[in-house]
């Protein structure tokens, strides 16, 4: 007599793997879906943050005080929120500057970053010089100047340092260089590609007439002048009436016909005397190029004002890495010697 398959065994079998492979799959999905907890510490945190926000600037806090605004967090969230505070368009207290220059360039710019307090906030600058015979650029500098040093030098001087300054740029950092340009053959990948500037043989000499600027409050890089006018300095500004220390530019003009980047120009001629440029490398860092001309206190005005700017214009008040943050805004204006329009930026988080 035939016997017949264990028919009985085969499908349980089946049924076994059927489930198996169910179980997994319930497994997978539950395990990617957010716990309640999870779901509820993110709703606390977002109830807490606006309304946390908000109160501490109604109480009238000084978000530009660092010991202030993290014993008031700190007072307010315990010990289990994490949380980074920065505010844009303003200046850090303290801004670090490294200068590419001889030791009679360095004493020049330590004699001209001097201290000031705009809108109640001190504002320091730290220069420290760089040997150009040992030219680097560390991350750890907010800007960095290459000074008239740079015009003695044969063209493309700074194309063997291009990944360093495009690393230094893409980090946040600025970059300020002064000097003029003789002709096209001096300018180098780094002043082409980095500083957007660009040889106009149309361009005419430049005359004795006053150099002045260009731009108009809303304009991209107004902020510029704004410091030039409004950071305490030496210049009589109720009767100042342009610029008039500045040597031959040559033909500098800002690459791709970017006309809003000059932001100095002769008044008479159009020929830029300050190019400047943002967003440089992976949509950071900020650089300016200024054409050479003698010391006056119209100058140490605008080198401090440009030194300002390049610094990125954001500060850090109370830094922290946060994974996935809640993130809160405010906005307000500062005052009373500048309007300054800001953004609060709160960013809060679980340390587990």
């Amino acid at each position: 007599m035939e016997r017949r398959p264990n028919l009985k065994g085969f499908i349980h079998i089946v049924e076994i793997v059927i489930i198996t492979l169910v179980m997994f799959i319930l497994v997978i999905q539950f395990s990617s879906i957010p716990g309640a907890k999870q779901d509820w510490d993110k709703t606390k945190l977002s109830l807490r943050g606006n309304d946390l926000l908000y109160s501490l600037d109604a109480a009238g806090i000084n978000w530009l005080d660092a010991d202030e605004v993290d014993q008031a967090l700190s007072q307010a969230l315990g010990g289990s929120v994490v949380y980074d505070v920065r505010v844009k368009n303003v200046l850090k207290p303290e801004i670090q500057v490294g200068c590419i220059c001889t030791d009679t360039e360095s004493a020049y710019m330590e004699s001209v970053l001097g201290p000031f307090t705009l809108n109640g906030q001190r504002i320091s600058f730290r220069v420290h010089k760089i040997d150009p015979s040992r030219i680097a650029f560390p991350g750890f500098y907010d800007v960095i100047v290459m000074g008239e040093w740079a015009g003695t030098n044969a063209a493309g001087a700074w194309d063997s340092y291009y990944g360093e300054i495009e690393n230094f740029l893409s980090g946040g950092g600025g970059l300020l260089q002064m000097r003029s340009f003789g002709g096209i053959n001096d300018l180098d990948a780094a002043d082409i590609n980095l500083f957007g500037l660009s040889w106009d043989s149309g361009l005419g000499g430049p005359t004795s007439a006053k150099t002045v600027f260009s731009t108009e409050p809303g304009d991209m890089f107004y902020n510029i002048e704004k410091y030039f006018r409004y950071i305490p300095g030496k210049v009589n500004l109720s009767v100042w009436s342009g610029f008039s220390t500045f040597q031959s530019s040559g033909k500098i003009s800002p690459s791709n016909q970017e006309d809003y980047r000059a932001v100095l120009k002769q008044k008479n001629t159009g020929i830029p005397m300050l190019i400047v440029n943002s967003q440089v490398s992976n949509a950071r860092g900020r650089t300016a190029w200024l054409a050479a001309g003698q010391d006056s206190d119209e100058r140490r005005q605008l080198v401090r004002a440009l030194v300002a700017w390049l610094s990125g214009e954001e500060y850090r008040v109370v830094p922290s890495d946060i994974s996935a943050p809640t993130v809160f805004n405010l906005y307000k204006v500062f005052g009373p010697d500048m309007v300054q329009p800001a953004e609060i930026v709160l960013s809060l988080g679980y340390l587990f």
